[in-house]
């Protein structure tokens, strides 16, 4: 006989012992089992209690002594006790292994199991017999519970910190507007679309919130330039555009020490950066510059285009679009350019026109 033979008929001989021991014998054999085990028989619509090892009556506070011979429904609560044979009974009429989780109240208290069934059959092939074997994975459930509160603790806490942020980026968006009446609006309408873009590149919606929030700050270096610049009619002097031009590096000053998401801090730092190198303060080029930058780079322009300015009247569509054609994939994202323009045309939905937009008229000049 070969070794699988042996082995097979080994395990046939200890089924059959198993199927056949009763009392004392049969809680001996599962004794050789090290984790909890039991047995229960098939009773008419219902189980019968067996026996059970040492480890399971330490477990589960059962003991075959006091229990054996008893149904289920005789010494566990009716919904304890309809929980677990109907697990018992799919493991009967499917005649197969069953595993499977639940969590039971028994006499050694509330426990979550991880229980194994294995039928047992008879010389007629029907099921006389179950052995179960179980873990008492409570400490498992409880740290899973546990962390998953830490979860939603932590989740509260992310919104609130967010709410806050908002509130603030608010209130430095509405002083820098007040300083600079021409682009009053300007940080929530670039917001808007810079929201529009990133919702069409289906980005997840704290990235959303993320390049919103910055959108709104971007300008918040024009804290630091003085106001009769920011409100001079004409165009300005060489010296006075350096100035104006101060505010990106004036904002990468005022984020210094203030705990901002990474995604904020780099469109106040990077907005005035361009792809191919020709931008400010910095100088970044291509893959320097991240997504969330290029979106707010765009819909800024986008916006300082089409409303009047301080030393111009607005310009139109046209021109928005001749710029991003003439630029796109070199000054800026060409695909970020292209969805922005959809975006605007109407042809992708998600974005409401400012009023201050105008998108026909022709420039006039002051």
């Amino acid at each position: 006989m070969t070794e699988d033979g042996e082995a097979g008929g080994s395990s046939s001989r200890i089924a059959t012992l198993l199927l056949n021991a009763t009392g004392s014998d049969l809680a001996m054999f599962l004794d050789l089992i090290a984790a909890p085990a039991f047995v229960v028989d098939p009773a008419g619509d219902g189980f019968i209690f067996r026996a059970n090892n040492a480890a399971h009556a330490h477990a589960t506070g059962l003991s075959f002594r006091e229990k054996a011979g008893l149904r289920m429904d005789e010494f566990l609560p009716d919904d304890v006790a309809a929980q677990v044979c109907r697990n018992y009974a799919v493991c009967v009429t499917e005649r197969v292994p069953l595993t499977y989780e639940e969590c039971l109240e028994l006499p050694a208290g509330r426990r979550w199991w991880r229980t194994t069934l294995i039928p047992l059959s008879g010389p007629d092939g029907m099921v006389r017999r179950v052995i179960g074997t179980g873990n008492d994975i409570t400490v498992i459930h409880q740290l899973s519970e546990r962390a998953h509160a830490l979860v939603v603790e932590q989740e509260a806490l992310r919104r609130r910190l967010t709410r806050t942020l908002k509130t603030a980026v608010d209130a430095l968006a509405t002083a820098v507007e007040t300083r600079d009446p021409y682009t009053a609006g300007h940080q929530r309408q670039v917001a808007e679309l810079s929201e529009a873009i990133a919702a069409a590149f289906d980005l997840d919606d704290e990235t959303r919130e993320m390049i919103r929030l910055g959108a709104v700050l971007h300008d918040v270096g024009k804290l630091g330039v003085p106001t009769e610049l920011l409100v001079k009619p004409g165009r300005l002097r060489q010296e006075e555009y350096a100035l104006i031009r101060a505010h990106a590096r004036i904002g990468i000053e005022m984020m210094d020490g203030i705990d901002l998401p990474e995604i904020v801090r780099t469109i106040v730092t990077d907005h005035h950066e361009r792809l191919d190198g020709s931008g400010y303060p910095r100088g970044l080029s291509d893959r320097q510059i991240a997504l969330p930058v290029r979106i707010v780079m765009v819909a800024d322009v986008i916006d300082a285009m089409l409303t009047d300015r301080p030393y111009r009247r607005h310009l139109d569509l046209a021109a928005v679009t001749e710029e991003l054609s003439r630029h796109g994939g070199k000054a800026y994202d060409q695909e970020v350019a292209a969805v922005a323009l959809s975006l605007i045309r109407g042809d992708l939905p998600g974005f409401t026109l400012p009023e201050s937009w105008h998108l026909h008229r022709a420039p006039r000049t002051l």
